[in-house]
């Protein structure tokens, strides 16, 4: 099988290549600059670039991974061709082709659960808007489309700089960290569940899946508040974890419960319990 691969250079497509990789599937990505000893296509923000991209590699499945986030408003601009531009580009060059799309969503897209249903941000409101135009290419085109949304990620060698792997940091060094109150509640999936996961879902696809878009949430069993995190982490390391709480305030816009408004991937189940990573990380 080939995949063609946006977001490669990112955690979860980094991950989700080198294990196609050793499945024995030929992997190529879409990256904005070259990379050394990779097989990949240049993304220029023009439709010609992906276009040309789509019908060299000929891929099986595509995968978008490639996002941007609302960080200030000079953001928007990348925002709008990382989650919008590319995927309808690739949706446009994979018309009509056997080929399976597989999309990367948010939680963030169906805000909090106690409140009302949308969007929480920019970001989350642009990965949306794809979705109209996705419909529109599911029914016109005949495209197999998986939007597949997941929840907190984690896992090893991530460098984005998550509260899990913070905590972790602190307990083994003995270093403050201030948080918020910690009330939020958190479903967190290992980076080795997610990628068997979107792999999963463009099996379902190629396998006889209806052309008619899907959309499937990727969520941990057992939820976890912030603060239950933290005393998971003292109770492991059987040390007293040095964490004030309210020391920064919740987030404008916090999802304090998340929604699950759609099915698993079929035939998924997680296989990496968090107290298992925990405890692998944590000096004892």
């Amino acid at each position: 099988m080939k995949l063609l691969i946006t977001g490669i250079t990112g955690y979860i497509g980094r991950q989700l290549a080198a294990y196609a990789k050793s499945l024995g599937h030929e992997v190529v990505g879409v990256v904005r600059e070259r990379l050394e000893d990779d097989e990949c296509f240049i993304y220029d923000g023009t439709y010609a670039s992906i276009k040309h991209a789509v019908t060299s590699s000929k891929p099986d499945v595509v995968f978008h991974l490639a996002t941007a986030y609302s960080k200030s408003e000079a953001d928007i601009e990348s925002i709008v061709d990382a989650n919008l531009k590319l995927p309808i580009y690739l949706a446009q060059a994979l018309s009509h082709s056997s080929a399976v799309f597989i999309a990367a969503g948010s939680f963030w897209q169906f805000g909090c659960a106690n409140e009302q249903y949308g969007p929480l941000d920019t970001y989350a409101a642009s990965k949306s808007a794809l979705e109209k135009m996705l419909e529109f290419y599911s029914s016109d085109a005949a495209l197999k489309i998986r939007m597949v949304y997941l929840y907190g990620t984690y896992g090893d060698g991530d460098g984005r700089g998550k509260f899990l792997d913070s905590l972790i940091t602190s307990v083994n060094n003995n270093e403050p960290l201030g948080v918020s109150p910690g009330f939020q509640i958190l479903n967190l999936v290992h980076a080795d569940d997610v990628i068997r996961a979107l792999l999963l879902a463009a099996e379902e696809a190629l396998n006889g899946g209806s052309s008619a878009i899907k959309r499937f949430c990727v969520n941990a069993d057992e939820e976890f508040t912030l603060r239950q995190l933290v005393d998971l982490c003292g109770l492991l390391s059987k040390k007293r974890v040095n964490v004030t709480y309210g020391a920064i305030p919740y987030r404008e816009k916090e999802i304090m419960q998340p929604r699950y408004p759609f099915p698993r991937v079929p035939n998924w189940s997680q296989q990496v319990a968090l107290q298992e990573y925990v405890l692998q990380r944590l000096k004892i």
